[in-house]
């Protein structure tokens, strides 16, 4: 997993979290209360892999497109915290960008998986940590984002108050494998003054060829018990290729 350039850059959003931080931002959650809400989200993209010949030319950029979707659900009870989610993505062709005579131009079988799995954790009003294990029932090449087994690690990381400002970090925890930004995702969420809607900033990575800058917003009507999720991300190479993602959901708060 290449976690390098992301860390990176998530150096100057952990300053700015640590800033907001000390200027003073209070949370809403009360400790010990319970919750419940169920998520469905749905969407599309494409993936480049970038293929190089013996001296590093680009030879062709094979793109990827792909539809995505998942469910979940996530209920706390005091600190304790229980994620169940399933979700199945399906990678529909495999089209070359031909740079040079040279290219190969054949086709590639259609390649789909489904995944179910479980977390558990700490809820805390500053800080939440899940973790638990996802079991998909196909296995692909080193390209596509499950490798080896069966089964994969999931997790999610939240240090900061979710009313206010926070820092998040992810690991296949995303309702959608591929649309909401690739399997691991870092970065910065906070609330739009005086709403219950919210926005996220970060980056995310795998199985993209290239780092993505991910955009995500809750969207919460007054008095509803129902938010609209949007997530939208991209990908510049520098060798010219380019990726996205895009999806929204519906949450609805069932207690």
């Amino acid at each position: 997993m290449k976690l390098r350039s992301p860390l990176r850059k998530a150096h100057i959003l952990f300053a700015i979290f640590f800033y907001n931080s000390v200027v003073g931002f209070t949370s809403g959650d009360k400790p010990g209360s319970e919750s419940t809400w169920v998520d469905f989200i749905a969407g599309f993209g494409s993936l480049t892999q970038v293929v190089r010949d013996c001296n590093g030319n680009v030879i062709r950029h094979d793109d990827y497109p792909f539809v995505d979707g998942g469910a979940s659900i996530h209920h706390t009870i005091g600190y304790a915290a229980f994620t169940g989610k399933i979700n199945t993505f399906r990678v529909t062709r495999k089209t070359f960008n031909i740079s040079n005579s040279y290219a190969d131009t054949s086709w590639d079988p259609v390649f789909s998986s489904t995944g179910v799995g479980a977390a558990f954790g700490l809820n805390a009003p500053f800080a939440e940590f899940d973790a638990g294990v996802m079991y998909f029932n196909n296995i692909a090449n080193d390209y596509f984002p499950i490798r080896g087994s069966h089964f994969q690690p999931m997790w999610k990381l939240r240090i900061g108050f979710e009313d206010s400002w926070y820092f998040s970090s992810s690991y296949f925890y995303n309702n959608t494998l591929l649309a909401q930004g690739g399997r691991f995702d870092i970065g910065f969420g906070f609330h739009i003054s005086g709403t219950q809607s919210a926005l996220w900033l970060g980056f995310g990575e795998e199985p993209y060829s290239d780092d993505q800058l991910i955009f995500r917003a809750d969207i919460v009507p007054s008095d509803w018990k129902a938010h609209f999720l949007f997530s939208g991300n991209i990908g510049f190479g520098a060798d010219g290729s380019t990726e996205f993602g895009a999806s929204l959901g519906l949450r609805v708060d069932l207690k």
